[in-house]
């Protein structure tokens, strides 16, 4: 950032579902009066919590849509803050549901940069204990800027922290390249254990596998993971949790001329990326070089598009269909534009690329404005998340998709995108209106049941129909075969059905061993009615327990 403003089936299967049409992605307003935000990130013990990360040194609670009026953590008073100095960067690690801890990146007095651990009230998982701090690293800047932001916990189990190459313009002393230095470096520790027990201000051990421990192809600092980078203000893994390969992008924001995203797939590591030798893929400036050869990055784009990237992830969820699974999404805090991308390797070269390019900034502006992109994050299901520096949040819909799939956990529906209410014992979805498309429109839901009998579900689907009626067709996951299994067609003569399923076979089929059903609602329309087509389009679905 610049200080210009600066279970694995479960995916495949629902891709089964999605229509090919659509017209595009939009932007939607979800939140706004925020305080220079710079993250929002997922509460792994919740699907429905988040926690916006505001630079000035408070943590928010996102519950839902609703901004909690108490923050989860204030560090406005040990935060020091001006420029690119802040809370950069917060993250979970695997066993927080077990020790509550938590991890924030930040700048603090002195020209540090300090890494520290807090823990989450026992009582409260809104609220974090500020008497819990732990410092855990810290790294001293000669400058103000190039501090990097994000900080995450790999498929390893190990904490990434990118560091910057300690500011001013150029890397004037050439830390990202010193072996010696934390600075311009990917750093990979283990903060669950104190391997340096002597040293008050090295409070974690040094994975056994990082790379330079053996001393080759060059003697480093043991935390350093990888070598050659600016300022990496974001990076992310490609999740495997929801069927991505656990490849880390990084983005590294450039200096005079170019931006880059480096690839890193799962398993590898003690790259080096070239700055200051290199800003992209071309010459920089001279000087030491740490060991080649270099590792070009996969994408790159010049200053005539923007000049400060912000990383995003490589999206994995399912509200954006088939044609955006394995897309990288990433913007520009300056310009504002937007992009996605999809990695492939070349075995000519040996390298990854960044291929089929495609801008969406004018096409989710018809939602909303973009404005300045501080973080591109996802939640719990891989939905893509818009971070505004100015003080807004945006989710990233699709608008034109036939068939809309509505994700459900903890016992309630969430429809990402959509409006969502619980209401007693009933799940209350709220669906956007899409166009209709005949044959096609409908909805899959998920949720959870603690009855044993599909029977005692209730359900009651609202909609929008047209002259002369439609035909609904109700559906089930039969969990066996992960198959769709159809069990009711109703003839849709008005804008609301009420349904049972009372007598269907081997019911306990649709039910799986976790509580998760899969109900598919789709709509055709009627033959034989002269003068129009006929669609009934799903927007409203209701569950109740009944028994």
């Amino acid at each position: 950032m610049r200080t210009r403003f600066a279970p694995t089936f479960l995916v495949v299967a629902l891709f089964a579902g999605f229509a090919s049409a659509q017209s595009g992605l939009r932007a939607r307003e979800v939140l706004t009066g925020l305080e220079s935000p710079i993250a929002v990130i997922q509460d792994p013990t919740s699907s429905t919590r988040r926690f916006v990360v505001q630079q000035g040194g408070k943590i928010l609670v996102l519950e839902g849509n609703v901004l909690l009026s108490r923050p989860f953590l204030d560090l406005s008073s040990v935060v020091t803050v001006g420029g690119e100095r802040g809370l950069l960067g917060l993250t979970f690690p695997p066993d927080y549901a077990q020790t509550r801890y938590f991890y924030v990146n930040f700048s603090a007095p002195g020209s540090l940069m300090q890494l520290a651990r807090y823990q989450r009230n026992p009582n409260d998982p809104t609220l974090a204990l500020p008497g819990s701090r732990r410092n855990i690293l810290r790294t001293v800047r000669p400058f103000f800027n190039h501090n990097a932001g994000t900080i995450a916990f790999g498929p390893d189990g190990y904490l990434y922290l990118p560091t910057g190459d300690g500011g001013s313009a150029g890397d004037p002393s050439n830390y990202s390249q010193n072996p010696q230095s934390l600075l311009g470096k990917m750093l990979r520790i283990d903060p669950r254990t104190d391997g340096f027990p002597s040293d008050p201000l090295r409070n974690y051990a040094i994975p056994p596998t990082n790379p330079f421990l053996d001393g080759e192809p060059i003697t480093a600092l043991p935390e350093v993971f990888d070598f050659g980078l600016r300022n990496p203000w974001k990076f992310s893994f490609d999740d495997l949790r929801l069927l991505g390969n656990g490849a880390m992008v990084i983005a590294d924001v450039g200096q005079d001329t170019w931006e880059e995203v480096n690839y890193v797939p799962r398993g590898q590591s003690g790259h080096n990326f070239g700055w200051a030798r290199r800003e992209g893929n071309m010459f920089y400036a001279p000087g030491p070089t740490a060991f080649m050869p270099d590792t070009r990055p996969a994408l790159v784009y010049d200053h005539s598009q923007g000049s400060s990237i912000t990383g995003g992830h490589v999206y994995r969820g399912l509200k954006l269909g088939r044609p955006f699974f394995g897309r990288y999404f990433y913007g520009d805090f300056v310009s504002g534009r937007f992009w996605s991308c999809k990695f492939a390797f070349d075995s000519r070269t040996g390298r990854w690329n960044g291929i089929d390019i495609r801008e969406h900034t004018q096409e989710l502006e018809l939602g909303a404005s973009l404005g300045n992109i501080s973080s591109l994050d996802v939640d719990s299901s891989g939905e893509a998340w818009i971070v505004d520096y100015q003080g807004r949040l945006l989710a990233i819909d699709l608008m034109g998709t036939a068939l809309r799939t509505v994700v459900a956990s903890d016992g309630r529906i969430a429809s990402g995108g959509a409006r969502h209410a619980v209401q007693d014992d009933q799940h209350l979805l709220k669906l956007a209106p899409v166009p209709a498309v005949p044959g096609k429109t409908g909805v899959i839901a998920m949720f959870k049941t603690t009855t044993p009998n599909i029977a005692t579900l209730g359900f009651e689907a609202v909609g929008q129909m047209s002259a002369g009626g439609a035909l609904l067709r109700v559906s089930f996951r039969r969990w066996s075969d992960d198959q769709f299994v159809q069990v009711r067609a109703y003839r849709m003569d008005a804008l609301r059905r009420r349904f049972q399923v009372t007598d269907v076979g081997n019911s306990g089929d649709y039910i799986r061993n976790d509580g998760r059903v899969e109900l598919k609602l789709t709509t055709e329309q009627t033959s034989g009615v002269s003068g129009a087509q006929t669609w009934w389009n799903v927007l409203d679905l209701k569950v109740s327990q009944t028994g």
